[in-house]
């Protein structure tokens, strides 16, 4: 008959914490891939590619940037979900704890499938006209859409970003037809063809291009000073983003936080506040589980403006 033998239970036990913590000591033992879920060009992969280089110069190891565009971020998000939990495989996203409350089938459980290791910046969302339209404020923009009713168009090019511009319309009283865009390239074409008549984007766009009417954040962004707050222009209109970095779930708990020591480290640099600066992003840090609950908490509160903003899973 079998008997239950303790010492052999936590003999195992301390062979896997060992085997554990010497994966993490031995981190890196080959080449990191950093995932992102949009095209070259974009905030995204101008962020993932800073990561890249900041990483390769500390770790002296190879960073490969893979851009897997497709479903809002969908198709990177499960490509690490998917990657071995080693720690080599990393996705870098702005809006994965945005994708339960706006796609009916998301390609993976945000809430299971991956850990958040660490945030690494904050941004407000901006609405946009073309750089050479008539509009100098939201109230010109918002008298012109007005005017114009259900003729009105605007454009998109991310999750959160329909959040945003449908809120505004919303408040606005105008049945506004939204255009989605696979880049910003595109959108901003569009924009100055008068094709759209605003748009919301995210700060990495090329602003020279665009004339900034608000910024959705609580606050004016310390990099965007002198671009007003929806809540200065009239409008209750306040949609938090944030990027951060994820491993798949299984990664062992010592490897999570090496890596958030890791990445934390570059944010707290000169270096990096200066570069977030120029896309108008601000330094965004907490240890890892600090994150992983920042996570969850913001699944949860993306419900909340999917509702307000009568936006129906897609």
């Amino acid at each position: 008959m079998f008997k239950f033998c303790s010492h052999s239970v936590t003999l195992a036990a301390a062979l896997l914490l060992s085997a554990v913590a010497a994966q993490a000591q031995t981190f890196p033992s080959k080449d990191i891939h950093l995932v992102v879920g949009y095209p070259p060009g974009g905030g995204p992969d101008i962020l993932t590619r800073y990561f890249a280089d900041q990483l390769k110069t500390r770790l002296s190891q190879t960073v490969v940037v893979e851009n897997r565009s497709g479903a809002s971020g969908g198709i990177a998000a499960r490509a690490v979900a998917q990657a071995p939990t080693d720690g080599h495989t990393i996705l870098i996203h702005g809006g994965l704890s945005q994708t339960p409350a706006l796609f009916k089938q998301p390609t993976i459980d945000v809430t299971k499938d991956l850990v958040t290791v660490a945030t690494l910046a904050s941004q407000p969302l901006l609405l946009v006209v073309a750089a050479n339209s008539p509009y100098q404020t939201v109230a010109d923009l918002t008298a012109a859409i007005k005017a114009k009713g259900a003729k009105t168009n605007y454009g998109t090019t991310f999750p959160g970003a329909r959040v945003g511009a449908a809120l505004y319309a919303l408040k606005v009283g105008v049945p506004a037809t939204e255009v989605q865009y696979r880049g910003i390239g595109e959108l901003i074409g569009e924009l100055n063809s008068g094709a759209l008549d605003f748009a919301v984007v995210g700060p990495a766009a090329p602003r020279a291009q665009l004339r900034l009417l608000a910024q959705t954040s609580a606050t004016r962004s310390t990099v965007l000073p002198d671009v007003p707050t929806f809540k200065e222009a009239g409008f209750d209109i306040d949609l938090p983003g944030w990027f951060a970095a994820y491993v798949p779930t299984g990664t062992p708990k010592p490897l999570v936080e090496q890596l958030n020591v890791l990445f934390s480290d570059i944010v707290k640099t000169e270096s990096a506040a200066k570069f977030l600066a120029g896309i108008a992003y601000e330094p965004l840090v907490m240890n890892a589980d600090q994150s992983h609950e920042f996570h969850l908490q913001d699944v949860k509160a993306w419900f909340e403006y999917a509702k307000t903003a009568k936006i129906e899973p897609q």
